[in-house]
């Protein structure tokens, strides 16, 4: 799979998601009555706040004492906090009724997810600047680009992002996913005269996060119907994720703490650890036969997608070793990897049918079983090719 492939499927795996017609979104699910009030409530401005990292992150607030008004057209999940004060309107200033309804107010903060054109957030700095104290910008990783990726072994905050295209003229122009990312960030810490925190988040899995692509719910589901599993690599390979429960409660820790600057938000793991724990939720008998880089490249078995979350890191040593020790230093937590896969299960049941097949109809995330048996064969009576010999000295 070719570099700039994933980074065009990461609006899939971390910032867009198309949700299942089974299945109804709540926000009661992400309630948790165990959580302290804050010691001061805060008046939260949200651009959106209904789907995808929305519900969680508005009741994570909601939990903690805070007053949230959304922001949105009331398209997407217009059952969602009934009780909350809405303001219609589009990011578009030139859809009607546009930013008509943020012209006046004043708010702590506001939390904007948007992933389109970076001139609508460009319009937000403006039209808000001066009336809001600290604008909270959910950007991605994908920022970073393929050749850092493939040349890091470590990415940071610090790590310098590629050039990209100016800001365009109109929303009329497409830019692809990391271009409007690096756009969109650049548009809050450039233009924003308050605090400004950007949050860039790897891939986020929870009960509700899946996505066309189905990237999060391959290993989880596979591992879970047990059997004779083929596993890609060494098991020394890193994948990284964040469970989009954790992404919200470090969105209402940044408002609370006022976090001033960037946060790469994501845990890290080796690849035979995330099998391993995703094993240990069920109790379907299951045995992992790792395929190395080699005989999955001779067989056309492509990284990221069909063997989702994962890359070689011999291939791209960055893209799944991104740091996240600032977030963490800053107060970043994880839930347990137990309590993270099951709310994954959880949303896989309710959404797909119970002979869901990946790799099949058109999707090209995961393998189905019949190629998973063949390759499984093909691994058994694989022969490793030799390395060269080494010449002789003088010769």
């Amino acid at each position: 799979m070719r570099r700039r492939d994933l980074l065009q499927l990461l609006p899939l795996a971390s910032a867009g998601v198309v949700l299942a017609a089974r299945s109804a979104v709540d926000s009661i699910r992400f309630h948790d009555p165990s959580v302290q009030k804050a010691a001061r409530p805060l008046n939260i401005l949200f651009l959106g706040g209904t789907n995808y990292v929305g519900p969680p992150t508005v009741q994570a607030a909601l939990d903690r004492g805070h007053r949230v008004t959304l922001f949105n057209r009331g398209k997407t999940n217009p059952h969602l906090f009934p009780e909350l004060p809405k303001i219609r309107g589009d990011r578009d200033p030139g859809k009607p009724p546009g930013l008509a309804g943020l012209k006046e107010g004043r708010w702590d903060l506001v939390i904007d997810t948007w992933q389109d054109s970076p001139l609508a957030v460009q319009e937000t700095v403006k039209l808000l600047d001066g009336r809001v104290g600290q604008y909270i910008y959910i950007s991605s990783i994908a920022v970073y680009g393929e050749n850092n990726y493939e040349v890091r072994a470590e990415i940071t905050e610090e790590t310098p992002l590629p050039s990209t295209r100016p800001m365009p003229s109109d929303f009329s122009v497409v830019l692809d996913y990391p271009a409007s990312k690096i756009l969109s960030e650049g548009a809050v810490r450039k233009g924003w005269s308050g605090i400004s925190t950007v949050l860039r988040s790897h891939s986020i899995c929870g009960y509700y996060m899946w996505s066309g692509a189905d990237n999060q719910l391959y290993w989880p589901a596979r591992v879970e119907r047990g059997g004779e599993i083929l596993a890609p690599g060494d098991g020394l390979d890193t994948t990284q994720y964040v469970d989009v429960t954790d992404l919200a409660r470090f969105i209402v820790h940044a408002a609370e703490n006022r976090l001033n600057g960037i946060f790469n938000v994501c845990r890290r793991q080796l690849f035979v650890e995330y099998l391993y724990g995703l094993k240990a939720l069920t109790a379907a008998e299951s045995t992992f036969h790792w395929a190395p880089v080699h005989f999955l490249d001779l067989y056309g078995v492509r990284d990221f997608d069909q063997m989702p979350m994962w890359v070689s890191r011999s291939k791209t040593p960055g893209f799944f070793n991104i740091s996240a020790s600032k977030a963490r230093a800053a107060g970043l937590t994880f839930r347990p990897m137990a309590t993270t896969f099951r709310d994954v299960l959880d949303g896989f049941h309710v959404s797909k049918p119970a002979d869901f097949e990946f790799g099949v109809g058109g999707r090209t995330e995961g393998i189905s079983r019949g190629r998973e048996a063949e390759l499984l064969k093909l691994l058994e009576r694989w022969t490793p090719p030799r390395p060269p010999e080494a010449s002789a000295p003088g010769v």
